[in-house]
């Protein structure tokens, strides 16, 4: 037989798993299995499992580590691979593996058999049953189911008697008077209104007034602010301005030529005293 003929009539037929338990779904989660291939001339095998993973592992048939730039694909459960040449050239069963790592997890193996397919075997022995599987999720609730027809209205029931009106109660006894309550505290003292208009002259007595003025003193803090006549003048009145701070108590004094007054409290700003100052003949 020729090379070309070994090559044209080379089958794969699927092996023993060499890993301990079943391609059922009873292996352990993340175990990577090779479940099955399929050859296709003149020289590609197609493996097929689970968790392969996306990054290439490493792949040996018979021995014979299959080249990078032999892998024609590779995913997570497929793998497509050009079968080595001198395994071509000899028929016989060889081991195909696949691992992406050290840990047994990480490894699969299956025995495959290159070279004509012999007589088909007698069916083998049921395996034994499996272990139940874990009781499946919850399924999602499903869709409302359309709203009912709404049901006829009942009949009206009779109208009750009305209730008989009670007794008017009894007025009751005038509570006694409170007692007075206490009086509020004094609010703080206005400011002091502005000087009045200036009264009309009175009749010419022995000495009358010819003419006044208004005189201002200096605002002070905490002292006498005095506002001073001159010129022979008299001091016949006067008034007391707070300019700046909060309303203060303001003492005031009149004396012949002058008219003073006295913040109480320095904090509440400045005082200014004017004196209404008039020549008298």
């Amino acid at each position: 037989m020729t090379v070309v003929e070994r090559i044209r009539g080379w089958t794969y037929v699927l092996g023993v798993m060499a890993l301990l338990g079943s391609t059922t779904s009873a292996h352990a989660a993340g175990q990577l299995l090779i479940t099955s291939t399929e050859a296709e001339l003149p020289n590609t095998l197609y493996i097929y499992g689970e968790n392969f993973g996306y990054v290439k592992g490493t792949i040996e048939f018979g021995g014979i580590a299959v080249q990078p730039n032999k892998i024609q694909a590779y995913g997570d459960t497929a793998i497509i691979i050009t079968v080595p040449y001198n395994l071509l050239l000899t028929p016989g069963t060889y081991l195909l593996s696949v691992s992406t790592g050290l840990a047994p997890e990480q490894n699969g193996v299956m025995d495959i058999t290159v070279g004509p397919q012999g007589p088909k075997g007698d069916k083998g022995d049921t395996g034994l049953t499996g272990p139940q599987g874990e009781k499946g999720d919850t399924g999602s609730t499903g869709a409302q189911g359309p709203q009912g027809e709404t049901g006829l209205t009942g009949a009206r029931g009779e109208k009750g008697d009305k209730g008989l009106t009670g007794d008017k109660g009894l007025t009751g006894d005038k509570g006694l008077k409170g007692d007075t309550g206490l009086t509020g505290a004094v609010g703080p003292q206005g400011p002091i209104g502005p000087i009045g208009p200036q009264g009309p002259i009175g009749p010419t007595g022995s000495n009358s007034i010819v003419q006044c003025t208004i005189v201002e003193g200096p605002p002070l803090a905490a002292e006498w602010s005095l506002a001073r006549c001159t010129g022979g003048a008299i001091a016949m009145g006067g008034a007391c301005r707070q300019k700046t701070g909060s309303t203060g108590l303001i003492q005031s004094t009149l004396q012949e030529y002058a008219y003073g007054c006295y913040l109480s409290a320095a904090s509440s700003g400045l005082v200014t005293a004017q004196a209404r100052c008039c020549t008298i003949q």
